[in-house]
């Protein structure tokens, strides 16, 4: 589905899984239209990668939690970042949790949203 919104055209791709009895799940990708094609073979694999995890799977799971820091005087975003449990584009992830924009400065003071164990 496209549609045009305020950020300009954006297609819209819903997928709903049933895994059992009355369990749907549903999941919606958006994105630029001009950024789909490139983007098609990651939703695509996304959702291919979606499964019922088994009961030794999530036994091993370990809750992540959001904590709230302040920003003190000459920290950037990749300090910030470095202080996530994130494997991988810590930068980008801090950037969207805290509604960061890709290289705005941080303001010392600003609240922080980190994730950690």
């Amino acid at each position: 589905l496209r549609r045009k919104t305020e950020r300009g055209v954006m297609d819209f791709r819903l997928v709903a899984l049933r895994l059992g009895s009355g369990v749907i799940y549903r999941v919606l990708f958006i994105s630029p239209a001009r950024m789909t094609p490139q983007l098609a073979p990651g939703m695509r694999q996304a959702t291919y990668s979606l499964r019922r995890l088994s009961e030794s799977e999530a036994a091993a799971l370990k809750p992540q939690r959001i904590r709230v820091v302040t920003a003190a005087p000459g920290e950037d975003i990749a300090s910030l970042a470095a202080r996530t449990n994130f494997a991988d584009f810590q930068i980008d992830r801090l950037a969207v949790l805290n509604g960061l924009a890709a290289g705005e400065a941080v303001a010392p003071g600003r609240l922080i949203k980190l994730v950690r164990e």
